[in-house]
């Protein structure tokens, strides 16, 4: 019986006496069908949400495997066990196995997953090009050309009016708005 509620329970009950009344009292698809017909928006609403959340798994499932390739060497990175049932016998397992096996790692790496697209999202995929420095992270790498040299640099500090970065010479270098503009710098 697929009831939530004294509400649901009282429908799912005259759907069994409606399918009774045919003489199919035990047939769960007619009860069902019945139980369906009863309170059509509350299926309709469920549809949309297991089709939105299918939809969002679709379009998330390129960047979740970019996500685990990027951040845990395609989920086969160890981390600590935050499984209570077997965190004693394996202090340490891959990412993926803790994802199958335990809510709040599963919970906590969505999270993260959501902050990595975002972030993703605001300073663009890599090679991408920057269009304001406010949105620069520090860590990342940007690649730009001044006339025939090509030039890296890791962003240190990144603020809407300069980003301040540290090329592979050592050398520091301050990035304005206007400069942006000429550059195109990419994050690589």
């Amino acid at each position: 019986m697929p009831v939530k509620s004294k509400r649901d329970e009282e429908k799912w009950r005259k759907a069994k006496a409606i399918a009774k009344e045919r003489g199919q009292g035990d047939n769960y698809a007619l009860i069902m069908g019945i139980y369906k017909k009863m309170d059509p928006d509350y299926f309709k609403k469920a549809a949309a949400q297991v089709a939105s959340r299918w939809l969002r798994a679709r379009r998330d499932a390129g960047l979740w495997q970019q996500f685990l390739d990027e951040m845990y060497e395609g989920g086969k990175k160890m981390v600590r066990n935050t499984n209570r049932d077997t965190r004693d016998r394996y202090p340490q397992v891959e990412v993926l196995t803790l994802l199958k096996t335990d809510s709040k790692f599963r919970k906590l790496l969505r999270g993260q997953f959501d902050r990595w697209r975002a972030q993703r999202e605001r300073a663009g995929p890599p090679g991408e090009t920057v269009r304001d420095l406010g949105e620069l992270e520090p860590g990342q790498t940007l690649e730009w050309s001044s006339g025939r040299d090509r030039h890296r640099g890791v962003v240190q500090r990144a603020r809407p009016d300069r980003a301040i970065l540290m090329t592979e010479s050592g050398q520091t270098v301050h990035m304005r708005p206007w400069e942006v503009a000429q550059l195109s710098p990419r994050v690589i």
